[in-house]
């Protein structure tokens, strides 16, 4: 599934509407606006990501990121993979804080944690916490 359809569905689903049309009222659209997307013919901008992501209450930049790689996959393969290290690089970044906020609010003593992520087309991404 693409992540488009990924984000178009657990809006839905969160959201509680029913049908395509009913997420094109949520989000302001026309319906063949989003019919497009359900085909695959066009992608969200990136208002309309940021406002899905909203309703998820999730950060839009990775969602960004995945549709721009699998957008950019089509036309130039080289570029997806970049987009899709950045996404990586930045989930593996939200998990160190996450992990380090989590250690925090539990324990009186600071929590010294570190991230490195892997930069090449090898390894498209490694996290470490130390």
């Amino acid at each position: 599934m693409s992540t488009t359809l990924n984000l178009m569905d657990r809006v839905r689903e969160r959201k509680s509407l029913k049908s395509d049309a009913a997420l094109a009222r949520f989000l302001g659209v026309g319906q063949a606006t989003v019919s497009n997307w359900r085909q695959g013919i066009r992608h969200p901008q990136p208002w309309l990501i940021d406002k899905m992501a909203t309703a998820l209450d999730e950060p839009a930049i990775g969602w960004a990121m995945r549709i721009q790689a699998e957008r950019d996959q089509l036309v130039d393969p080289t570029n997806a993979k970049v987009w899709l290290r950045w996404a990586q690089s930045l989930a593996a970044v939200a998990l160190t804080l996450g992990l380090a906020h989590e250690a925090d609010a539990y324990s009186n003593r600071r929590l010294d944690v570190y991230a490195a992520t892997g930069f090449t087309s090898q390894n498209p991404g490694t996290l470490y916490i130390m």
